[in-house]
């Protein structure tokens, strides 16, 4: 903590800090994308050539039983673009504390600071949102022709990982966001309370 006769300034330590979380909240944002952002159309792979048509025959039809989960949502390139939209935040919300900000006390100082890690993880959930609402995360299907040992519903898949619709996630997102940054800011300043920290 710095101070001269204006008072108080942000930890020199914040904007470091605050890109830190902001990569972490990015991260665990991807899983929010993959895990729990309303899922877009999935991708389907067709069965297997089938044998020619015999001579004479005009062509052949093929009839799907069920489809079966295959892969996806794709890791890149968002599991790269969500930790650095994160680590952008978080420096940047770092670097306006300490830029723009003095205060008269210590504790208004901390408070401070614990609001820029709250604010931190609302950005990067609403950030979420919004990258979730232009990519829509999509699985993989394979159409399979032999029947299944159960019935498939025509519109879902054999094999689905867990999904968790969060619907709205420009609600859900931020919300939890800012519950993980009041968690942190909370952790962050009883450890730093003086009284944790006595003196001599």
């Amino acid at each position: 903590m710095t101070y001269n006769r204006h008072g108080f300034h942000a930890p020199r330590y914040l904007t470091a800090a605050l890109t830190v979380w902001g990569l972490v909240v990015g991260a665990i944002g991807y899983l929010g994308w993959r895990f729990a952002t309303p899922l877009g159309p999935p991708e389907r792979i067709g069965p297997g050539p089938s044998a020619p048509p015999s001579p004479g025959d005009v062509g052949y039809m093929v009839v799907v039983d069920h489809s079966e989960y295959a892969s996806g949502p794709a890791w890149l390139p968002l599991i790269v673009i969500l930790p650095a939209v994160g680590g952008l935040i978080g420096m940047a919300t770092g670097l306006a504390i300490t830029a723009e900000t003095r205060w008269t006390s210590q504790m208004r100082t901390r408070r401070a600071v614990g609001a820029g890690f709250v604010v931190t993880g609302g950005l990067i959930g609403l950030a979420t949102a919004l990258i979730g609402e232009a990519v829509l995360p999509r699985q993989t299907w394979a159409d399979v022709l032999e029947p299944a040992d159960t019935y498939v519903h025509p519109m879902s898949a054999l094999y689905l990982p867990p999904h968790f619709d969060l619907t709205p996630t420009w609600v859900s997102f931020p919300a939890l966001g800012i519950a993980a940054g009041l968690l942190a800011a909370a952790a962050l300043l009883v450890r730093r309370s003086p009284a944790q920290n006595p003196k001599g």
